[in-house]
């Protein structure tokens, strides 16, 4: 019996037991698996395949990075700069991180945005 109770018109409601059933619903119904980066790629990942997709947390800006014209991300709450790093792809990728000026390197992250430590490099730059 569907819930509503009215035969013309069901309402069918969807359910999950767990976690993991509820990811898979997500997938099918909102290809999230766009999202996802394969770390076998030949190819660096799309910003959609990062921590940059959360438009609640970062701005796209009209700027592009230094050397692989990636698009640069202004984090909302710390006015932060960041973007995907074109030339690494694989295990390897990562997106760098600036200050709000753009002239201090803080340090690389990986594709879910956490912070790899000792990864700063002071010959990095950003001309904003």
């Amino acid at each position: 019996m569907p819930k509503n109770r009215n035969k013309e018109n069901p309402a069918d409601l969807d359910c999950a037991e767990n976690s993991h059933k509820v990811r898979e619903w997500l997938k099918r119904h909102l290809e999230l698996s766009r999202w996802e980066y394969d770390y076998n790629s030949n190819s660096p990942p799309a910003d959609e395949q990062t921590i940059l997709r959360d438009q609640t947390r970062f701005k796209r800006t009209s700027k592009l990075s230094p050397h692989g014209k990636r698009n640069i991300y202004l984090e909302i709450s710390t006015n932060k700069y960041w973007y995907v790093d074109n030339f690494h792809k694989g295990n390897a990728s990562h997106l760098e991180v600036f200050d709000r000026t753009g002239r201090q390197h803080i340090g690389e992250a990986d594709l879910d945005g956490g912070f790899i430590s000792g990864s700063s490099d002071t010959s990095k730059k950003l001309n904003l």
